[in-house]
């Protein structure tokens, strides 16, 4: 089973993982205790990117396109990798 937490993961993960019999792919959202977010009240908005990849065996969680990703627009923005 691929499961992913949205459909556009999904959409991705279709077309990197082979189909054979057997594989189904899923979708499942992150839950969210909205009582707690709504208590934070407002935060100020930080200008960081926040990419949470692994760098091997993950062709299709484009860790691969790193460079790619650094666009001029992020010049001013704090760019943030949690791998394992």
């Amino acid at each position: 089973m691929i499961l992913s937490s949205a459909h556009e993961s999904n959409r991705f993960a279709r077309k990197y993982y082979q189909p054979r019999a057997g594989l189904r792919f899923g979708v499942c959202y992150p839950a969210i205790n909205s009582e707690v977010a709504d208590a934070v009240g407002e935060v100020p908005k930080e200008r960081r990117v926040v990419l949470i990849t692994r760098f091997i065996n993950s062709g299709h969680k484009g860790s691969g396109s790193l460079r790619e990703m650094l666009h001029p627009t992020m010049r001013d923005h704090t760019l943030v990798i949690i791998t394992g």
